[in-house]
């Protein structure tokens, strides 16, 4: 079994979901597929930070409320949106960045240098 450790950058629509299929899907993709994912940094401007290297629990970042700050009310998070250190500090083989366009072109080159693996969702604000 592999287990490959995932960090979100950007956490509203896109890798909300994305961190509710893992929660509802690891025990199928184990099972199935012989990998599981496990959550160990999540940053949003919104939100802020949290990261943790031996896990966090997708399930409740899923559904954590969209309020400022909320990440800062959890075990080693944040208020602060620290996108770097959860990048370089999570211990993550994979990082899904899911902002808008042109908002990650330096964590780009930050993940490039540290992981072989990144999820971008690049998206345009409305009227863009």
């Amino acid at each position: 079994m592999v287990e490959y450790k995932i960090a979100f950058i950007g956490f509203g629509g896109a890798n909300r979901a994305l961190a509710q299929l893992v929660a509802d899907k690891n025990h199928v993709w184990a099972r199935e597929l012989g990998f599981t994912l496990e959550t160990v940094g999540v940053s949003d401007p919104l939100l802020g930070s949290v990261i943790h290297n031996q896990g966090l629990q997708a399930a409740q970042l899923a559904t954590l409320e969209q309020t400022k700050g909320a990440f800062g009310q959890l075990p080693q998070g944040s208020a602060e949106a620290i996108n770097e250190s959860v990048i370089c500090s999570s211990g993550a083989d994979i990082v899904a960045e899911a902002t808008f366009v042109g908002a990650g072109a330096g964590r780009f080159e930050t993940a490039f240098a540290l992981l072989s693996d990144i999820v971008a969702i690049p998206k345009r604000k409305q009227g863009n």
